[in-house]
């Protein structure tokens, strides 16, 4: 995307699932200000259509560590401005290194990350009560399993699957 600041860019975007790709044009933009670096971990669009960016940990220069960003392709396009919308451990997230993203058929987020934690779950809805915080988060040791998550996977029928060392685990 090298070029001159106001120029357009066409990119041609192929969908998992799609037959054929589609064409998207972009405008370079000239950044000014404090830059930080985006180490893109794990990507995930999902059904509504959003991105999903897991960004990888503190080597990389992250203050928080870990964080994970959702980006409204639509949104964006109709000028919202929480089509980018940040999420960090201030909102709720027992993060670690490595984030791993999936969304279950009743459209909630969820994340694993290598460094342990255990899980996070984000429906979008719901804040917990008197913190202001937009995700929640259990350990799967309080459930006599293991904390040290390298992937996560939702099925068609419902299941969410976390996989880790020495671990799978089932949750329905």
């Amino acid at each position: 995307l090298n070029g001159s600041a106001d120029t357009p860019v066409k990119l041609m975007i192929q969908r998992k699932g799609q037959d054929k790709p589609f064409e998207m044009t972009v405008t370079r933009r000239q950044v000014e200000g404090i830059y930080r670096e985006f180490p893109i971990y794990d990507v995930y669009e999902d059904r509504d259509g959003a991105f999903w960016f897991g960004l990888a940990d503190r080597q990389a220069g992250l203050p928080e560590g870990c964080e994970i960003v959702r980006y409204d392709i639509q949104g964006a396009r109709a000028g919202d401005a929480r089509a980018c919308q940040l999420y960090t451990k201030k909102d709720g997230l027992d993060i670690d290194d490595g984030p791993h993203i999936t969304q279950t058929r009743d459209g909630v987020i969820w994340t694993v990350f290598d460094g342990g934690g255990g899980v996070n779950r984000f429906d979008g809805k719901t804040l917990r009560h008197g913190s202001g915080q937009a995700w929640t988060h259990f350990r799967l040791s309080d459930l006599g399993g293991n904390d040290l998550n390298t992937s996560i996977l939702a099925t068609k029928d419902g299941t969410l699957w976390v996989g880790g060392y020495g671990a799978l685990h089932a949750l329905r």
